[in-house]
């Protein structure tokens, strides 16, 4: 952010990045200082439009395409109606405030078959068209289980596999979780370390009763609990497993969407 001031501090303009990097709420807080005026210039405030760049910073979504951002906006200003498919609705509240400016889709796959300047909010992949901007939220958490002493790469490779098979983003993945006993795991820390997630673990006691999908005997024999994967993605917060269990010849892997 770069602000720029005169002397007796009457303007204080908004130079650089006023969105992201935060230019123009600093030239508002230093305004407010001086007793002087904010000049903001960007085009959005100008037309009192809504930045998406503002408001995905804002409830932490992480813009996939930054010249997206762009695009969306120079429709907003050329009276072109934008349209959004956020099925989790990260920023309803606030887009349904201009009804005449954005359009609600409720499926994305719909949403791919038309045409227009588009809004994306969520964890899906897809061929995406040039006039889509995406918007990534970290609300998904990945369980893992694995052999001992497997190395990160090969783990980090299964994860990898695993998001393009099923067409999520990384972008998305919030946090790797995982049993107690694998918590030294270095394989596991590196890859939670190189996609630069969280890194959780959960006792044999947290994990043996939440309900899942494909419990293995095997794995109860060896743990004392039905399941590693399934039951730490969702014991980190998730409310529905996006990806029951995967399978490698030394892992195994699911993913869950949180709240």
């Amino acid at each position: 952010a770069v602000v720029s001031m005169d002397q007796k501090g009457r303007h204080v303009v908004s130079l650089v990045s006023g969105h992201l990097g935060g230019a123009n709420r600093l030239a508002g807080e230093v305004a407010a200082l001086t007793g002087g005026v904010a000049v903001i210039t960007t085009a959005t405030d100008v037309h009192g439009l809504p930045a998406l760049d503002v408001l995905a910073v804002e409830h932490g979504l992480i813009i996939e395409n930054l010249p997206g951002v762009r695009m969306i906006h120079m429709a907003l200003l050329a009276g072109r109606p934008v349209r959004v498919v956020d099925p989790e609705g990260f920023l309803y509240d606030e887009l349904s405030a201009y009804p005449e400016l954005f359009r609600l889709e409720p499926d994305l796959d719909q949403a791919l078959t038309g045409p227009g300047p588009t809004v994306y909010v969520g964890f899906r992949e897809r061929d995406w068209p040039p006039e889509w901007l995406r918007l990534r939220p970290r609300n998904l958490v990945a369980g893992m289980g694995c052999h001992k002493g497997l190395p990160g790469e090969e783990l980090l490779a299964f994860i990898r596999h695993t998001f393009e098979e099923e067409r999520l983003s990384l972008l998305s993945l919030k946090a790797l979780a995982t049993i107690e006993a694998k918590k030294d795991e270095p394989g596991l820390r590196m890859a939670a370390r190189s996609l630069g997630v969280e890194f959780l673990w959960f006792t044999a006691t947290e994990l043996k009763d939440i309900p899942v999908p494909n419990p293995s005997p095997a794995v109860a024999r060896h743990m004392q609990v039905a399941s590693v994967s399934e039951a730490a993605a969702l014991k980190a917060g998730g409310v529905e497993l996006v990806v029951t269990k995967q399978k490698s010849p030394n892992a195994t892997l699911a993913v869950a969407r949180v709240a």
